[in-house]
């Protein structure tokens, strides 16, 4: 089954709708609906109104449906709009613990018992065994027991009643019901607990560069960008073993990592109120603070100082721990923002200046969302973040080789095919010592008095890299990555 994947689906539980398929929606369809038959057992899901994209969701939740029981909708027990001694009851569909799948009618107003003189108790709503929902009253004492559901019923809720009470309202009632998870509880579940990560690499999982950056100020982990001058660069960052950033050998000026957000997302969050959240542990610190901060930039994808707008949270001694803690900053960006840039780090002009030189710093699980909540943070898959990252830069690798796409008599041109289309023209930044070598497929020889690369022509699918030798006399011809690596930067600098 061959599929090309567009925006891809954080799950396999999520909706497929930015599915493309690369063949006709009928034969995918009916492949589909074999896979649903080998794995789940039902008969064919293909219908001449069903499309393959609602094969796979149905797929989903049939795969879903065929393990576990419970409430798959409905079953919410609550007190009347004025609580008296009846409850209401919404109609309940539930799967049964031998796999059936079975509804139950509502019921507007059903009967609680009168409540005991002396002592209290506690009472039970639940499905019987013939799909009919039913109340059990429990027995009254000073420390009263949940009565046992009968045989072959579904419990739905408990119902705590007091001694001498004439009513029931929300606040005696205890939700029971075990729910069942489907594709759309799970995603209700998901979008209440952790909202979506406007950051790229927050991990960080992605390191393209390389793990280790000694007195350089330049991108570190992908879209990381560290910045680290006093009178020349002066700090270190490493990829620490559990994948955070590690920022030792701190100067006296500055050392904090950033990440520019274009001004394509940056307008859209213009007046907005967002969280910036980070984890953060720290060794050895005898002086100075850290800092989490919003810079507003008016910039167009580029930092301008000029009417920038800070909001801070400075750390100080006090606050650190040896064990990572999370710190959270919530601010409403100005609505004229352009370009936000999230900074976490020290800096002399900021708090109580910078920490000591052989303080220890680890940040991870870095993260920007809208509101004023921070809530978990949630790592996407390595291949979704990589493709992510590969907008702003990419590698080829070592020993990958091209054909020809084009000869001139000075030049040769070779087609380089994206896997994702890169944020703008990018640069060609060879590594230290690398070599690019030609083939002549004629004469099956190598020759090596060729220059470049440069790049020729750019589009978002693909690159062509333009190896130059005059009068070069060559009709068929291999681009070889022989020694060290090509990357194409389209970072924002």
């Amino acid at each position: 089954m061959d599929i090309a994947l567009g925006n891809v689906p954080s799950s396999a539980l999520d909706n497929t709708d930015n599915v493309i398929f690369t063949e006709g929606e009928l034969a995918k369809k009916v492949q589909y609906s074999d896979m649903k038959t080998d794995i789940v057992g039902n008969a064919n899901l293909s219908t001449a109104s069903q499309t393959a994209k609602e094969a796979i969701n149905e797929l989903n939740q049939d795969l879903l449906d065929s393990v576990g029981y419970g409430v798959i909708s409905g079953g919410v027990v609550t007190a009347q709009s004025t609580p008296n001694m009846t409850v209401q009851v919404s109609a309940c569909t539930y799967k049964t613990s031998t796999g059936a799948r079975k509804t139950a009618v509502a019921n507007s107003s059903l009967v609680v018992s009168s409540a005991d003189a002396t002592n209290p108790r506690i009472d039970i709503v639940y499905i019987n065994s013939s799909g009919v929902i039913s109340y059990l009253q429990g027995t009254a004492a000073v420390s009263p027991i949940v009565p046992t559901t009968p045989s072959g019923g579904f419990l739905l809720a408990q119902i705590n009643v007091s001694a001498n009470a004439t009513s029931v309202t929300n606040s005696n009632i205890a939700d029971m019901r075990k729910i069942l998870i489907s594709t759309d509880y799970l995603n209700a579940q998901l979008s209440e607990k952790a909202n979506q990560n406007l950051l790229i690499n927050g991990s960080p999982s992605v390191w393209q560069r390389g793990t280790s950056f000694n007195n350089v100020q330049q991108y570190t982990a992908d879209r990381w960008f560290y910045v680290c001058y006093t009178s020349s660069p002066q700090g270190s960052l490493t990829k620490d073993v559990d994948n955070s950033i590690k920022i030792t050998n701190f100067n006296t000026n500055q050392n904090f990592i950033e990440q520019i957000i274009e001004t394509n997302l940056g307008e859209k969050l213009a007046g907005r109120k967002v969280t910036l959240s980070a984890e953060i542990k720290v060794t050895g610190m005898t002086q100075g603070s850290l800092f989490l901060q919003l810079l507003s930039s008016v910039g167009i994808d580029s930092i301008n100082y000029t009417g920038a707008v800070t909001d801070k949270l400075i750390i100080n001694q006090s606050d650190i721990s040896s064990d990572y803690k999370k710190f959270t900053l919530t601010a409403t960006l100005p609505t004229t923002l352009k370009t936000l840039v999230p900074q976490i780090g020290s800096a002399n002009a900021i708090g109580s200046g910078m920490v000591n030189s052989n303080c220890i710093v680890n940040i991870r699980n870095i993260k920007l969302e809208l509101g004023s909540i921070a809530t978990p943070f949630a790592p996407r898959l390595y291949a979704e973040e990589l493709a992510m990252c590969k907008r702003y830069y990419q590698v080829l690798p070592t020993g990958l080789a091209f054909a020809d796409c084009f000869l001139g008599a000075n030049y040769i041109d070779f087609y380089v095919p994206l896997s994702v289309t890169l944020r703008v023209n990018p640069t060609l930044v060879p590594s230290s010592g690398a070599a690019f070598r030609i083939l002549n497929k004629t004469t099956i020889s190598y020759d090596d008095a060729f220059t470049g690369p440069t790049m020729s022509v750019y589009t978002p699918f693909g690159l062509n890299l333009r190896m130059t030798k005059p009068s070069h006399g060559i009709t068929n011809a291999t681009f070889w990555a022989s020694v060290g690596t090509l990357a194409l930067d389209a970072e924002i600098y």
